[in-house]
């Protein structure tokens, strides 16, 4: 009979080989359920009850809001979907205001109660040219129940078709927001700024800013308290072995980079960005939004350092202190289903290999909800753009160039023409 030996004992010389490949490739093993998490968020459109649909009815003041809150009432039955998947105990709030003798009025303030705590679910249709592609999640205000508790936010992306499937992003608070948010805006490097405008007032919230909640990851936790003490995961054993151990001693909290047999391999500009990705999980937590910030950070410190002169730095090997292997899609372990930090790598190194000389002057940066860069160089006022996206054409993204036009209000005009309402 085949029987696993335990991570937690010696392990036999002659067995290393084989419990090394394992690592590589066994699905069972802890790296992979570490690493490569398998978290179901994605669902087929739901068929509405004859209930749901006299509950979207009542949501609509006029004919054109029939198809907005028909999806909006879709999304809260996913979300409820996706919670009882991981065996959470649900209660559908939002139904309750049909019940007109015994609502308690919950349902103003939040649309499900998830093991006690209120969730509201804030939907958004990806953009018809572009199903890969949202805007945002706009939530006008941050709310608390009466008894003080903080009402998380869950993010959906639903189709424009009933033949996509509907994404659930996960979830988030006002307090961890402003966490992740005031720890990236130390200094004077970058300003991330997720507010509305006259238009769509409130807080816009990027995908990048949703995680999925612990219950997620329960594999995950039980794979790191079993790697704890394995002798397998002596991170100075590894390079010998041909392992990656800058992910997976992300979650373990180990720095690799005081290691010798590591760190005498590591270029300078890696330490940092090690550095940089540890201290900020370690600070705030393992998040996607911290996965994001930290490798958009230093790649702009980079623009600023004389590293950024290095033909040995490329933003795109970023990816092997994000992934253990390649094709692992979850960074530092984190489930990304928009892929929203590999596309980040990607852009960051077109931008770098295109045009990094034309803002190596640019001193202070600034990040909104749809991904948009914007610089400006010192002592000046104007903001230029750096990266977009164009809302009218499926050009994806738009990046700063030397052939690249700027507006009157620095915004790139896209080939297409457009540029910004403000130019309307």
């Amino acid at each position: 009979m085949h029987r696993d030996f335990p991570l937690d004992v010696d392990i036999p010389i002659k067995f290393i080989d084989r419990r090394v490949e394992r690592l590589r490739t066994d699905p069972r093993s802890d790296l992979r359920m570490a690493l490569n998490p398998n978290i179901h968020c994605q669902f087929s459109v739901p068929d509405l009850s004859e209930e749901d649909v006299f509950l979207v009815r009542q949501w609509c003041t006029q004919t054109s809001d029939l198809e907005r809150n028909t999806s909006a009432r879709k999304a809260e039955i996913i979300a409820k979907r996706f919670y009882e998947s991981y065996g959470l105990s649900v209660r559908d709030v939002s139904i309750t205001q049909l019940q007109t003798q015994r609502s308690s009025g919950e349902w103003k303030l939040y649309d499900l109660q998830v093991n006690d705590s209120p969730v509201d679910v804030k939907n958004y249709r990806s953009l018809r040219r572009r199903s890969s592609r949202y805007r945002e999640h706009r939530v006008k205000h941050f709310k608390r129940t009466d008894q003080g508790l903080e009402i998380s936010i869950a993010g959906v992306v639903s189709p424009w078709t009933n033949v996509d499937e509907i994404v659930f992003l996960g979830e988030n608070t006002f307090s961890e927001i402003e966490s992740v948010r005031k720890y990236f805006q130390q200094g004077d490097l970058l300003t991330l700024d997720f507010s509305g405008n006259a238009i769509h007032r409130g807080t816009l919230l990027p995908p990048w800013m949703f995680d999925y909640p612990l219950q997620c990851y329960k594999q995950r936790i039980q794979s790191l308290e079993r790697m704890k003490n394995s002798k397998l995961f002596d991170f100075a054993q590894w390079p010998a072995w041909e392992l990656n151990p800058f992910a997976i001693s992300i979650l373990l909290r180990r720095d690799v980079t005081e290691i010798p047999e590591i760190r005498t391999k590591m270029e300078d500009w890696e330490v940092e960005y090690y550095r940089e990705l540890f201290e900020a999980c370690r600070h705030c937590g393992v998040l996607l939004s911290v996965v994001f910030f930290a490798t958009l950070r230093h790649f702009l410190a980079m623009l600023r350092s004389s590293y950024g002169t290095s033909a040995k730095y490329r933003p795109s090997d970023y990816r092997k202190f994000l992934y253990f292997h390649p094709e692992w899609v979850h960074p530092v372990g984190i489930h990304d289903p928009l892929g929203t930090v590999s596309v980040l790598v990607s852009t960051l190194d077109a931008l770098w290999r295109g045009s990094h000389y034309l803002i190596k002057d640019y001193r202070d940066f600034r990040l909104d909800a749809m991904g948009i860069l914007r610089g400006r160089k010192e002592a000046q006022k104007d903001w230029k753009t750096i990266i977009a996206y164009c809302a009218k054409c499926p050009r994806d993204p738009l990046l700063l160039s030397e052939e690249t036009r700027h507006c009157r209000y620095g915004r790139i005009i896209c080939e297409c023409g457009h540029c910004c309402s403000d130019c309307k």
